[in-house]
């Protein structure tokens, strides 16, 4: 591959859209990091939880291959087992001088050489493992040339060991290694300092969107422990938050011991297996057994504090002697090696009777806090008020609102309050019990935002146009042999709006338009996709708010497909299409809330990346139904500039359909309209002004009607565009023949 040029390269065989190496010229290749393929393959495209997993395996082998850990104790107990001088323990400030160091590179827009301490190259590395950075093999104009590019990329790939220190050789007693970093075009500027903090000393959160509240991580305090404080009314999920955790962090070899007041071991034992989401019984590291999860039932005699801080230092003896066994074996330190879970505090009865005993709270949680764990404290909203919190690391709050109101859906909120070690999202953010995931969150929308706000915002690709608006005369496209500039360019990337009034077959417009091939601007040749893309075909979400799975697939298949391959038929650039490459998430009216629709989209089109078969496009379709039918989604209307923001910083074309209903009237026809339109008109506006291309389709004055009565032709008219003027032509479009032409009356 590396010896083809970039018009003649094969496809590349990676498992993420922008993962092809760019070959900017014969002394400079960009690769991905090959970790970053790792973590990549490694994660489940389906479940974004597993990315936890993923992330954690890459991490240990970053720490291993330059022998560095974060600074803890456990870290510091695990160093004195090992020769002076082998390993390295590293701080959250030495993150930030590698972070500064790299800044300074940017700033100055110039390649970012390896550097020779092996903390700071660990936090390169790590940041070309999340796509940040990419490897720059070759040498920049003004400095010495060391080596062909091609040949130093070749035997980087060969010999198997990302660091490159294979390879690196010395040249006036100075390392000089075989690369560069230089930043992403996919980024426009570096994650948060505190966030890659959170994620190389953090415990992955392999719940669902957890990451997004924390962050990226979980971190311990300096003695490797971490008190979690849950309080809510009985009834708000609690202990299904604990039993959630628990079964997620087994498969990173934590043993959990749960101590229950409230209910059987058995009955949590099976309240457990419910909770675990099917893909993570099915990982080969997940325990097959249960002896990671050991539960206590707290008697009656064992409810007062001394009893429990005897029990804390029991288990601080049996978890030292676990410590030291793993130790004597090798490897590196768990990463959560105990997980304590205390379900209920309150009936604690001696605090109980001592009222607000601020000292006897303070000598559990230090006995706790010897078992160097992460311990999980349960209690209810009005047991000990403003007691604990202050006492523990992290507080967080569940409810469970509008329950006693039929006309709105009941919905579960965790409300971050205090997170004292790290950088955190703190407020309300959604969570839900029941479904084939598990337990999972929806973070709140601004944290939703905030996860986007790295990644660079993309232009269309003006080099190329769909030939779908190119009609050359009447009832005859164009279809890259011949050419008139009163047709439309529409570039793959743009946004697209099709606006109309009533049915007029706008569904069908935005598919064809998706699905005719690309064009050349300069030779009007049909132009491959995977000389755009990773894939051969384009592959498409369609998000309806409108109809069903079945409209869509009998719309393609009997229409636009069967349309197409009509109008391009004999033409060997033309790659049929699939059914198989469309892909869709269809929404029925119902409590659907802003942030689990942005988290669902979000999710769908990563997931088709993981594939290897990212989406090139987006449809959503009947945007005006969120009226009335998605409460919810009407009263929030941030939500859509938050989905087009996403849609345009990875590249994706988008296109969107409205419609405006108009209700006949003998008396006012146009006031009816305005009073049917102005609700819509704030939700409009944000559209448009996202659209790069505005389309208007509506009824034709005179026309034939079909055998039902409806009208056949519509008139599209183009109200903007980029980038070219705006034709003075109308088209007419048929919606069941998905066929164009021009309106002679129109045509200038």
């Amino acid at each position: 591959f590396l010896e083809t040029s970039d018009e003649q390269h094969r496809q590349y065989p990676s498992v993420i859209r922008d993962l092809r190496p760019r070959v900017s010229n014969r002394k400079s290749i960009l690769l991905p990091s090959p970790l970053q393929v790792l973590l990549d393959v490694l994660t489940v495209p389906d479940y974004s939880q597993s990315r936890a997993y993923a992330l954690f395996a890459c991490r240990t082998i970053l720490f291993e291959r330059f022998r560095v850990l974060p600074d803890s104790d456990s870290t510091r107990e695990f160093l004195k087992t090992k020769a002076p001088g082998g390993w390295h323990p590293f701080t959250p400030a030495d993150v930030h001088v590698a972070l500064d160091t790299i800044a300074t590179y940017v700033r100055g827009r110039d390649n970012m050489p390896v550097p020779d301490d092996p903390v700071k190259a660990m936090v390169y590395h790590f940041l070309a493992m999340q796509g940040v950075l990419r490897l720059r093999f070759g040498t920049a104009s003004g400095k010495q040339v060391r080596r062909d590019a091609i040949s130093d990329a070749r035997n980087y790939c060969l010999a198997g060991d990302f660091s490159g220190r294979h390879q690196a050789i010395t040249s006036d007693e100075k390392i000089v290694y075989p690369f560069e970093f230089r930043r992403s075009k996919y980024y426009e500027r570096f994650p948060d300092p505190s966030k890659i903090v959170n994620e190389l000393f953090g415990i992955p959160l392999p719940l669902r969107s957890l990451d997004t509240i924390f962050a990226g991580g979980l971190r311990t305090s300096d003695d490797s422990s971490l008190v979690i404080n849950v309080t809510g009314k009985p009834g708000t999920g609690k202990t299904s938050f604990a039993l959630a955790l628990a079964a997620s962090m087994a498969p990173l070899g934590t043993t959990v011991w749960y101590f229950t007041a409230e209910e059987s071991p058995d009955d949590l034992r099976e309240r457990l297996t419910g909770l675990t989401p099917a893909f993570l019984k099915r990982l080969s590291f997940s325990p097959r057994d249960s002896e990671w999860f050991i539960c206590y039932s707290l008697e009656h005699s064992q409810r007062e504090i001394e009893d429990i801080k005897g029990l804390a230092t029991a288990l601080g003896s049996r978890l030292d002697a676990q410590r030291a066994t793993d130790l004597a074996k090798g490897g590196l330190p768990k990463i959560c090696p105990l997980l304590v879970v205390i379900d209920n505090l309150a009936v604690l009865k001696q605090v109980a009777r001592q009222g607000d005993s601020r000292e006897e709270f303070e000598k559990v949680i230090k006995a706790l806090r010897k078992l160097k764990a992460v311990v999980v404290l349960s209690c209810p909203d009005d047991f000990q008020s403003g007691t604990i919190d202050y006492l523990v690391d992290v507080a967080l709050q569940l409810r469970y609102e509008n329950t006693d109101s039929v006309e709105q859906k009941p919905r579960r909120l965790m409300m971050l309050q205090k997170s004292r070690l790290q950088l955190a999202r703190p407020g309300a953010h959604i969570f839900h019990l029941s479904g084939k995931d598990g337990f999972r969150f929806s973070p709140q929308l601004p944290s939703q935002l905030d996860t986007q706000k790295y990644l660079q915002h993309h232009l269309p690709n003006k080099d190329v146009f769909f030939d779908t608006l190119n009609v050359g005369g009447k009832g005859q496209s164009l279809n890259g042999r011949s050419w008139t500039e009163k047709g439309l360019r529409v570039f793959p990337g743009s946004q697209v709006l099709i606006h109309g009034t009533g049915s007029s077959g706008k569904a069908g417009l935005a598919l064809k338009l998706l699905l005719s091939p690309l064009l050349r601007v300069d030779t009007r040749d049909i132009v491959s996709w995977n000389k755009l893309y990773i894939t051969e075909v384009p592959r498409y979400l369609v998000v309806s708010f409108l109809y069903p799975t079945q409209y869509y697939e009998e719309l393609i298949s009997r229409r636009v497909l069967p349309q197409l391959a009509k109008e391009y038929r004999g033409n060997r650039g033309y790659v049929k299409r699939d059914l198989k490459n469309i892909e869709y998430l269809i929404f029925y009216p119902g409590f659907l809330m802003g942030e689990d629709l942005v988290g669902k989209i979000e999710r769908r089109i990563v997931a088709a990346k993981l594939s290897g078969k990212p989406f090139t496009g987006v449809l959503l379709d009947g945007l005006h139904n969120i009226f009335l039918q998605f409460p919810s989604l009407q009263a929030t209307h941030i939500i859509w500039p938050a989905i087009f923001s996403y849609l345009v910083r990875i590249g994706v074309t988008t296109v969107t359909t409205f419609t405006t209903f108009s209700i006949p009237s003998e008396t006012n026809i146009v006031d009816t309209q305005k009073l049917s339109l102005e609700q819509h008109l704030p939700f409009l506006h944000a559209v448009v002004q996202a659209s790069d291309f505005y389309f208007l389709v509506e009824p034709t004055q005179q026309q034939p009607s079909g055998e039902s009565g409806r009208s056949k032709r519509f008139v599209l008219r183009v109200e903007s565009c980029i980038d070219q003027p705006v034709p003075t032509s109308t088209l007419l479009w048929d919606r069941e023949t998905c066929t164009f032409s021009i309106d002679d009356s129109t045509a200038t």
